[in-house]
């Protein structure tokens, strides 16, 4: 057995609409890709012997963003996708409406996502948008306003340290990541489940040794509410009490934070962990419209 890897630190700075007067480099340095991916390269090179101890960061500086929807756009297939002008939100929105479909889950469901994730913010210092009301304003239907995060700006930093340099302080341990990448091109994809969050599950949980029904609280990405929904069918989670899944808010309370996502769902995971609210969590990311990656990590608690 490998020896094990422990998060032995976390810190946080921002969740805010807006960080006036300050840049991306005062938040923090320049990172790519979402954060939890960054955590599955750190887990290697301590397995590996590389290094011992590995700090993780990542950041959202969305309020410099003038056109995000030119962003998103760029990120869709140059030749034969992005030709057609079609939004993230309108590929949010079909793919929504294909989730209900072939789930049975219902609007009714999504909306509830929405306001109970927003109700856990009440109690998260970091949450930005514990109180905005229900606004059922059309996206692209079925999608609303109230069921999409709003982009915040942040920073989380993740140390992990092998098992050898964790010893003595209080540790949060990483037993389990893995990660995946679906059909890139919005044609050839499934649009009713998310494949990516399974495989990178099934290698999380092997990892670890636990299986869903060992999993006490989760941390999964909900950049729209059926998301949240379709995410934790894709863990095996579906069954798991609602109130034990995104205690924080998730990014619905707290804020979207684009690639710092997975690292700020770690970081409430590790809080609950470090509080004794459970024994062993899940924590899962996705990068958002139009990708189709995963990343998926178990963390246990240190008691």
């Amino acid at each position: 057995m490998s020896p094990r890897i422990g998060v032995t630190g976390v810190g946080w700075s921002g969740f805010t609409p807006t960080t006036a007067g300050r840049s991306y480099k005062e938040l923090m340095f320049e990172a790519a890709s979402d954060g939890l991916f960054a955590v599955g390269t750190a887990v290697m090179l301590i397995r590996s012997g590389v290094a011992n101890v590995v700090a993780v960061e990542a950041h959202s500086k969305a309020s410099d963003v003038l056109t995000p929807g030119r962003v998103d756009a760029f990120a869709l297939d140059p030749v034969l996708n992005r030709p057609l002008g079609v939004s993230a939100l309108a590929l949010a929105g079909l793919e929504m409406r294909r989730y209900l479909h072939v789930s049975g889950r219902t609007v009714e469901e999504c909306a509830d996502v929405a306001a109970r994730n927003r109700e856990h913010a009440a109690s998260n210092r970091r949450a930005s948008f514990a109180g905005v009301d229900g606004d059922d304003a059309p996206l692209f239907d079925p999608l609303t306003r109230h069921q999409a995060a709003r982009s915040a700006d942040g920073c989380v930093v993740i140390v992990l340290a092998s098992e050898d340099r964790a010893a003595g302080h209080p540790t949060v341990w990483l037993d389990g990541i893995g990660w995946s990448q679906d059909a890139p091109s919005v044609e050839s994809r499934d649009w009713s489940r998310a494949i990516a969050a399974e495989r990178a599950a099934a290698t999380a949980f092997a990892q670890a040794d636990v299986g869903p029904s060992d999993i006490d609280t989760a941390e999964v990405d909900d950049t729209f509410a059926y998301k949240q929904l379709q995410h934790l069918d894709a863990l095996g989670l579906a069954e798991l009490d609602p109130a034990s899944v995104n205690r924080s808010g998730g990014a619905l309370g707290e804020g979207y934070l684009h690639e710092a996502n997975g690292l700020a769902r770690t970081l409430a995971a590790v809080e609950q962990l470090r509080a004794g609210d459970g024994r062993a969590a899940v924590v899962q990311s996705w990068r958002g419209v139009p990708s189709t990656s995963a990343a998926v990590a178990v963390l246990k608690g240190d008691r």
